[in-house]
């Protein structure tokens, strides 16, 4: 059952990934020694990812499962307050906060950071949760018309 709930990203899925990835990060407001890692999904009751008045894409009709809305519920959670978020596609959560200069970001990840994908047709936005001393990160993630939560596995020193 364990296995089920935990996916392990391939190598030739990372060497793909982490060509196209970029973080901006989120940690400027949550404190690594303070950040408390989502490693199991948010219950129903949750008001950052299920009431529509905290998420924007639940409120549009987008809501989980969705990698947008569990990004932008986890950092209304880490951060306490609205984030500044593109309302889009995880294809342009990057670009949109490049160009507005909300969040720090670059190629580093961080804990509390998103992580963000942007491939032909679309992208992925994925929380990062955890970095071992040995750079191995977990992400937390949804995907639309899939799973409502689970967790991936790469490594931030992959020269790829």
């Amino acid at each position: 059952m364990k296995h089920l709930a935990l996916k392990r990203v391939s190598a030739v899925a990372v060497t793909v990934v982490l060509l196209l990835t970029t973080v901006f990060s989120l940690s400027v407001f949550a404190n690594a020694a303070t950040f408390t890692p989502r490693l199991s999904a948010p219950a129903s009751t949750n008001k950052y990812y299920y009431n529509s008045d905290y998420n924007v894409f639940q409120k549009y009709g987008y809501g989980l499962p969705n990698c947008t809305a569990y990004a932008y519920g986890r950092a209304y959670e880490i951060l306490g307050k609205e984030p500044k978020l593109s309302w889009n596609g995880a294809g342009q959560w990057y670009d949109y906060n490049r160009s507005n200069g909300y969040y720090k970001y670059g190629s580093t990840p961080k804990v509390g950071a998103i992580a963000c994908w942007c491939y032909s047709g679309g992208g992925h936005v994925a929380v990062v949760e955890k970095i071992d001393s040995n750079g191995n990160m977990t992400l937390s993630n949804s995907e639309w018309g899939g799973r409502t939560f689970y967790l991936t596995y790469a490594n931030k020193n992959d020269s790829n």
